[in-house]
C-alpha cells in the first residue's frame, strides 16, 4: 500500500491525462499482482507435470515459436502509435482504417508464415538442432504444429489489446491477458492431477485457452465501446500500410534484433549446458521478472499518453512526468537488493529443495533486472514519440554481435557468462535511452536523435 501511495503522490495532477494514468497504474498493480501469482504457480505446476528435463525442452520450444510475435514487421507497434494519433486528432474514420488495415496485414503475414513453418516442421531435424539425441521427434513435431497454429491465431486476435492500450486503457488490456492466463493455469492443474506427462497436452492447454479469451473479448468490444472502429474489408486502406510500416518497420528491426539478443538464450543454454540449465535460468528469470513487471505496469500506460502529449506539443507535461517516474525508479534499487538476498529461500518455498540455483546467478540477474527497469523507463516514453532510430541501431548492432559473444561466454563461464552479456547490452541501452529522452522532452533532439 505504501508503494501505491507513493505512486499516487508522484502523479497527483489535475490533468485528465494524468488522472487516466493514475487509474491505469492502480488497477494494473492489482491485476498484475494476480498475474504474477498465477505465473509463478503455473511455472511450478508445469515443472512438476513434465519434470526438469522435459520442461527445459518445453521452454526452448515455446521460445522458438515465440519468435513469431516479433515477425509482424512492427505492424502492431505502428498501429498503437497511429491509432493514438488519429484518436487524439478526433479522426474516427482514419482510426478505423488503421485498425482494419492492421488486421488485414497481420492476417496475411501470419497466414504465409504459418504455412512456411508448418511445411518446414515436417522435415526439420529437431534432435540435431537442439543437440538432444533422445528426443521423441514425432512428439516434438506435433508440439510445434500446435504452437504454430495457435500462436498465429492468437497474434491476430491479440490486436484488440493493442487497440485498448493505444486507447490509454492498459490496465484493461492486462486484465484480458490475466483471464487467459487464469484459464491456462486451471488447465495445467487438471493435467497435473489427471493426465500423464505430455508435451503435446501442455502445448494445447497453454495456447488454445488464450485464443478463446481473445476471441470473446474481440467480438464483445467491437460490438460495444469500439463499435465505431469495427474493422471491415471496405475500410482496409493499402496506402496506410506504408504509414504503419514507416514507423512499424523500425520497431520490426528492433524486435528482430531482440530475438538474437534475448530469445536465443534458451537455445544457446540447451545446446551448451543442457535442459536442466534452461530450467534453472528460467526459474531465476521468472522470479526477478516480478520487479521488471512492476515497472512495466507503471510505464506501459505512458507509451500512448506520451504519443497523445507529443502530438499536442505538451512538452512541459512530458518533462514533469519523466522526472516523477525517474524518482519512483529509485524504489527499485532496495527492492531488487532484497529480492537477491531472499532468493535462496524463495526458490526452496516455490520450487522445492531438489532444485539448486547458484547464488551468483541470482546476483547477476538482479543487476540485469535493475538495469532493465531503467532502460524500459526511457524506451517506453521514447516509443510513444516514435523516435526509435537510435534503438534500432543499438539493437541491430547487438543482434549481430551478441550471439557469438553469448556462445563464447556461456562455454567459458556457464549461465553467469550469459548474464554478463545481457547486462552489458542493457547498460548501453540505458545510457543511450537516457540521453535521447532528455533531448526529446527538452526539445533539443535533432539529427539522428529526432528520427
Amino acid at each position: 500500500m505504501k508503494l501505491l501511495k507513493k505512486i499516487e503522490n508522484l502523479f497527483s495532477s489535475e490533468s485528465e491525462r494524468t488522472s487516466v494514468l493514475k487509474k491505469n497504474i492502480f488497477y494494473s498493480i492489482i491485476n498484475k499482482g494476480l498475474s504474477v501469482a498465477i505465473s509463478l504457480l503455473l511455472f511450478k505446476y508445469s515443472l512438476d507435470y513434465l519434470g526438469q528435463s522435459d520442461y527445459g525442452i518445453w521452454l526452448t520450444l515455446s521460445s522458438v515459436i515465440g519468435w513469431m510475435s516479433f515477425l509482424d514487421f512492427g505492424l502492431s507497434h505502428g498501429l498503437r502509435n497511429k491509432f493514438s494519433e488519429a484518436k487524439a486528432n478526433g479522426d474516427t474514420e482514419l482510426a478505423k482504417q488503421y485498425i482494419s488495415t492492421s488486421y488485414f496485414g497481420i492476417s496475411v503475414l501470419f497466414a504465409v508464415l504459418a504455412i512456411i513453418l508448418l511445411a518446414t516442421n515436417y522435415f526439420f531435424n529437431w534432435s540435431g538442432f537442439l543437440k538432444q539425441q533422445n528426443l521423441n521427434t514425432i512428439e516434438i513435431r506435433n508440439v510445434f504444429y500446435i504452437l504454430i497454429c495457435s500462436f498465429s491465431i492468437q497474434f491476430i486476435l491479440n490486436v484488440i489489446t493493442t487497440i485498448i492500450s493505444a486507447d490509454q486503457k492498459a490496465a484493461f488490456a492486462a486484465f484480458i491477458n490475466t483471464i487467459g492466463q487464469l484459464f491456462v493455469f486451471f488447465g495445467v492443474l487438471c493435467l497435473t492431477y489427471f493426465f500423464p506427462p505430455s508435451l503435446v497436452a501442455l502445448a494445447a492447454v497453454v495456447t488454445i485457452f488464450p485464443c478463446f479469451i481473445y476471441f470473446i473479448f474481440t467480438v464483445v468490444l467491437f460490438r460495444s465501446i469500439y463499435k465505431a472502429y469495427l474493422p471491415s474489408v471496405n475500410a482496409v486502406n493499402v496506402k496506410l500500410i506504408k504509414d504503419l510500416f514507416t514507423l512499424g518497420g523500425k520497431f520490426f528491426i528492433i524486435q528482430l534484433s531482440m530475438i538474437f539478443v534475448f530469445q536465443l538464450i534458451n537455445i544457446i543454454t540447451l545446446r551448451i549446458l543442457g535442459p536442466e540449465a534452461v530450467t534453472k535460468y528460467n526459474i531465476v528469470n521468472k522470479y526477478f521478472s516480478i520487479s521488471s513487471m512492476l515497472m512495466i505496469i507503471v510505464i506501459t500506460p505512458f507509451w500512448s499518453a506520451f504519443t497523445d502529449a507529443y502530438t499536442k506539443y505538451e512538452f512541459s507535461w512530458m518533462h514533469r512526468i519523466y522526472h516523477r517516474i525517474s524518482k519512483m525508479w529509485l524504489l527499485f534499487i532496495p527492492l531488487t537488493g532484497l529480492m537477491v538476498l531472499l532468493a535462496p529461500f524463495i526458490y526452496k518455498i516455490w520450487i522445492g529443495k531438489d532444485m539448486s540455483v547458484p547464488f551468483s546467478l541470482s546476483v547477476l540477474m538482479g543487476i540485469y533486472t535493475l538495469l532493465l527497469t531503467r532502460a524500459n523507463l526511457s524506451m517506453y516514453l521514447i516509443n510513444g514519440t516514435g523516435k526509435v532510430l537510435i534503438q534500432m541501431i543499438i539493437y541491430l548492432i547487438f543482434g549481430i554481435v551478441s550471439v557469438p559473444l553469448m556462445v563464447l561466454f556461456t562455454k567459458l563461464f556457464g549461465l553467469n557468462g550469459l548474464m554478463i552479456i545481457l547486462i552489458a547490452v542493457t547498460l548501453i541501452q540505458c545510457i543511450f535511452g537516457e540521453i535521447q529522452i532528455r533531448k526529446i522532452i527538452n526539445r533539443k533532439d535533432c539529427g539522428i536523435w529526432a528520427k
